[in-house]
C-alpha cells in the first residue's frame, strides 16, 4: 500500500533571508538518490505555521511511496537534513497512509537561533565562489560544494 507524505520546506531562514529552492533540491534527491518513490511534486508558496510562530512561506514536497516504517524514517531524515541546512528549529512532516493521518515535527538539535542558514541554502550567498543552487543537487551541510560536472 502507498502513503502520501508531505514535507513543509521553508522559503526563508529564521532571520527572514530568502532561501534557494530547497524543495527542488529535495525533489531531485528523492528521484536520483537511494529511495524508491512512486512519484512526487512540489506544491509551491503555502503559508504555514505551528507552535506559537508567525506564518511563514513554505513549499510542500508531496511524495507518494510505500507505506513502510523505513520510508517514514527516510522522510524524517530528509526533513532533518533540510532543517539543518536551512537552520530551522524543526520541519513539519505529514503522512496519509494505512494508519490514517500522522504528523511529526522533526526537531533540529543543531538549531542556531539568531544565525542565518548555511551559505549553500541562501539565495544571496556571500561567496561568489559557490556554484548556483541548481548545480548542487545534494542536501549537505557545510563542507565543500560538489564539483561542477562537464556537460
Amino acid at each position: 500500500m502507498q502513503a502520501k507524505y508531505g514535507i513543509m520546506i521553508p522559503k526563508v531562514d529564521n532571520l527572514g533571508n530568502q532561501l534557494t529552492s530547497l524543495a527542488e533540491v529535495a525533489h531531485h534527491h528523492l528521484f536520483y538518490g537511494p529511495l524508491k518513490v512512486e512519484g512526487s511534486y512540489i506544491d509551491p508558496d503555502k503559508l504555514g505555521q505551528w507552535r506559537d510562530e508567525s506564518p511563514e512561506p513554505h513549499d510542500i514536497l508531496v511524495v507518494y511511496a510505500e507505506d513502510h516504517p523505513e520510508m517514514d524514517s527516510q522522510m524524517k531524515l530528509l526533513a532533518s537534513q533540510i532543517a539543518e541546512v536551512a537552520n530551522q528549529w524543526g520541519i513539519f512532516v505529514t503522512k496519509e497512509g494505512k494508519s490514517g493521518i500522522q504528523s511529526w515535527i522533526v526537531d533540529n538539535p543543531g538549531f542556531r537561533p539568531g544565525e542565518p542558514a548555511e551559505d549553500l541554502a541562501l539565495a544571496q550567498r556571500p561567496s561568489a565562489n559557490l556554484p548556483p543552487a541548481s548545480d548542487s543537487p545534494e542536501l549537505t551541510s557545510g563542507g565543500t560544494p560538489p564539483p561542477e560536472s562537464a556537460h
